[in-house]
């Protein structure tokens, strides 16, 4: 079940991301930001029964 407080989470999640992404000059640091949202992804597609992205 999606509850409220789940969708607050990978929102500021989300958000959190975004912003250090957007202002980060490190490929390296950006590489890294795009693995862990693929990875929160994949987790939460499982979590909620969808398909795994391709």
């Amino acid at each position: 079940m999606i509850t409220k407080d789940s969708i607050e989470t990978a929102y500021s999640f989300l958000h959190q991301k975004r912003n250090v992404y957007i202002h980060s000059t490190l490929d390296w640091q950006k590489d890294v930001i795009e693995l862990a949202i693929g990875s929160y992804v994949d987790d939460m597609s499982q979590v909620i029964g969808l398909p795994l992205r391709s």
